[in-house]
């Protein structure tokens, strides 16, 4: 049974941990640390071995994500071209929760180590490691259901692509599909010698087909690689995920901005209002380009707001005026945890960037902006030699595909360097 009981570090038994409670249990937690650790600080060789083994699922070998014909287009899409489909809940939240038991039921097995007192993967994570409770919680989300790619006969007024969401919990995502990178590494710590491979553990065969998104919450991330127009070459920035400020995708680079799709107001049910690909980029731009917090849903102090909504206009008014092109690279699925990922590309002529972005920070909540010069925040080269420096096991596999990309239509995104 679930338990508030606080945890402590107990320095004569490492590696373990203990329960601050009447009966004084400990709890084993080798294991996770392990575990955990090595999502931490091994995510390029956990994403090597998944990749290696369902190489048949990826579309392009470039393109190190899972995903089904017509998922990659034949070149970048404006995001116009990209509807969003809403598909109303018909079970309550409640409901919801006990339709993904099955699937916390598969993984349970490995929390009994540690005691009952931990049901669920979230639990886990947040009862040992503690993270910040203002980057951790059950935030509102938008689940994805369904990808509909159409044929390239429609007409001009049809969208290209449609995906169709419902509303979600970050700790649903959490237990049901970002544990199979844990399911991963647990397998190869616990490894004795065995035969068995990490990929073919008991829940990712209970899944079954990694694109059937009815027995988990998938909720997508939202990956937008920002480049900005220059000479000699147009430039782009990267972010490292620091291990000790965020619980998932630790530890390796990625574009920026990225984020899980969420609506503005994270503590309530997510619903149709919110539903826009441009207002989820345009928060994270905020986030992790100037350095604005959002708190779990609450209303922003009054600096922050202002801030946020300036260069939201500023935005809207580049994007409108055709100094900023936002373009779709696609979506596909992550190897290691099946995370559904959304591509996109933001290209900014050099001007307007630097005008909306003048007082960019070098760290934010989750990380630090990776930059070719510190002094003056200048981006990397966009050339082939430093894509192919980053895009090689130094980044997400989300992260690698949108460089790929980018640099594969480069010239129909007219950035060509």
């Amino acid at each position: 049974m679930y338990t508030d009981s606080p945890l402590i570090h107990d320095p004569y038994l490492p590696g373990r941990w203990q329960r601050n409670s009447r009966d004084g249990n400990a709890i084993n937690s080798d294991v996770f640390d392990r575990t955990r650790n090595m999502l931490k600080y091994e995510k390029p060789m956990l994403q090597s071995i998944a990749q290696h083994s369902q190489k048949s699922l990826m579309l392009d070998p470039h393109v190190p994500l899972l995903a089904r014909p017509g998922w990659l287009p034949d070149g970048p899409l404006p995001l116009s071209r990209v509807a969003l489909a809403w598909e109303k809940p018909e079970a309550s939240e409640e409901e919801m929760r006990a339709f993904f038991e099955p699937a916390r039921q598969m993984t349970r097995a490995y929390w009994k180590p540690y005691g009952e007192a931990y049901d669920t993967y979230h639990e886990l994570i947040s009862h040992i490691e503690r993270p910040a409770t203002r980057l951790f919680f059950n935030g509102s989300s938008y689940r994805l259901l369904d990808i509909l790619v159409r044929n390239s006969g429609v007409g001009a007024t049809d969208a290209d692509v449609i995906l169709t969401f419902t509303a979600g919990r970050y700790f649903d995502a959490l237990d049901t599909t970002d544990v199979l990178g844990y399911e991963t590494a647990m397998l190869m710590v616990t490894a004795t010698g065995g035969s068995g491979s990490p990929m073919n553990g008991p829940y990712r065969r209970w899944l079954g087909a990694p694109f059937d998104l009815h027995r988990r919450c998938a909720i997508p991330g939202v990956c937008t690689l920002t480049i900005r127009r220059g000479c000699p070459a147009a430039r782009f920035i990267l972010h490292e995920r620091d291990p000790e400020k965020v619980a998932l995708s630790q530890g390796v680079a990625h574009v920026t901005p990225a984020g899980e799709f969420q609506p503005r107001n994270l503590s309530i049910v997510a619903d149709a209002s919110d539903l826009n690909l441009w207002d989820s980029i345009s928060r994270e731009y905020a986030e992790e380009f100037l350095g604005v917090q959002h708190d779990q849903g609450q209303p922003l102090d009054e600096h922050d707001d202002q801030l946020t909504r300036d260069m939201r206009a500023a935005l809207d008014d580049a994007r409108r005026s055709g100094r900023l092109t936002l373009s779709y690279l696609g979506v596909g699925l992550d190897p290691l945890t099946w995370k559904p990922e959304i591509l996109t590309t933001a290209v900014f002529d050099g001007d307007t960037f630097d005008a909306i972005f003048g007082d960019i920070v070098l760290e934010n909540d989750e990380g630090r902006l990776i930059f070719a010069d510190y002094n003056n925040a200048r981006g990397i080269p966009f050339t082939e030699d430093d894509i192919r420096y980053w895009a090689h096991g130094r980044m997400l596999a989300a992260g690698e595909a949108c460089l790929y990309l980018a640099w594969k239509y480069r010239q129909m995104l007219m950035i060509d360097s």
